[in-house]
């Protein structure tokens, strides 16, 4: 089960790495998927600087109880600041839920060695929830945080940017900020934020610095379900 919609670019983009992800042979062999896309969501940003919780968590249950409903075994949020939310809402589900960041950090550990300079790109609010930093620094990872006029200058902006389809914009907004990555020589950068890997799309593979959390999630998603297609008990 996929609940998304937040936005709505993001969770098309998540599906597409799903299916990418899938070691299929034919359609049978990919996974079913149920997929709630609603965009009403309020903004999870808004939500969490304001103290305005509640809303969003009521929209995020709803959403939950009606992948539930319909089948779903296991649900992932592709939008890193709804994880703030993911403690009450997993507490409360019916179905396990996988963790973005901890697909993330999974990635990042294939990647960089511990003791490693890392940088998370995100939401002021999900920087503010502080999961990401938990996380890394728990497996001995440095985080070096953006000064604040790129953080909530730029990678906002760009973030923006893509939620209103503006794709080419939110790159050059980035520019900065990549700069300033290299001039910090950070090991790796969490594209904490599931808008800025269709931003930065045609650096992804060119940089092995970048790591799309997204695509980290898809993998976690196939981990989860197992083998599949007729070879899948051998």
């Amino acid at each position: 089960g996929v609940l998304g919609g937040m936005g709505p670019l993001a969770t098309v983009d998540f599906l597409g790495k799903l299916i990418a992800a899938t070691p299929a042979r034919c359609d049978q062999d990919h996974l079913r998927l149920l997929v709630v896309s609603d965009p009403s969501v309020p903004d999870r940003n808004d939500a969490l600087v304001s103290g305005h919780y509640e809303a969003v968590l009521g929209a995020l249950k709803a959403g939950l109880a009606r992948l539930a409903s319909g089948g779903a075994e296991a649900a992932v949020m592709p939008c890193n600041t709804a994880h703030h939310w993911f403690d009450g809402l997993s507490a409360a589900a019916p179905i396990p839920m996988l963790h973005i960041a901890d697909a993330a950090v999974a990635e990042l550990k294939a990647r960089a060695a511990p003791g490693a300079t890392v940088v998370v790109l995100s939401t002021p609010a999900t920087r503010r929830s502080g999961f990401y930093e938990e996380r890394l620094r728990r497996e001995g990872y440095r985080v070096a945080r953006l000064p604040a006029r790129l953080s909530d200058g730029n990678v906002m902006r760009a973030i923006r940017a893509v939620k209103a389809g503006r794709v080419r914009e939110a790159r050059a907004r980035l520019d900065p900020v990549l700069r300033h990555v290299d001039a910090i020589a950070a090991s790796a950068v969490l594209l904490a934020c599931t808008e800025l890997p269709l931003a930065l799309a045609d650096d992804i593979g060119r940089d092995p610095r970048l790591i799309d959390v997204n695509d980290a999630l898809a993998g976690a998603c196939v981990s989860w379900a197992g083998p599949r297609g007729p070879d899948a008990s051998v």
